[in-house]
């Protein structure tokens, strides 16, 4: 068990290989499984292990997203 915040994870985590997705989830690169695009500029993430309804991602951080998926 971890005694962070998110937000202190965040710092703390190579940002090479972890993501915050949004203000509930920081993912690994390895975790992502697919990414869909939503409404509004959004995406949708489904990573593993297994998050049913797949996590959102704002048109804030879209593209940095998609920027650290591809490099």
């Amino acid at each position: 068990m971890l005694d962070y915040t998110l937000d202190e994870l965040d710092r703390r985590l190579d940002p090479d290989a972890f993501f915050r997705l949004n203000r509930q989830y920081i993912t690994s690169f390895l975790a992502v499984r697919s990414v869909h695009n939503y409404f509004n500029g959004k995406l949708k993430v489904y990573v593993d292990p297994e998050v049913p309804s797949g996590i959102i991602v704002s048109k804030n951080r879209a593209n940095q997203f998609k920027q650290w998926l591809n490099r």
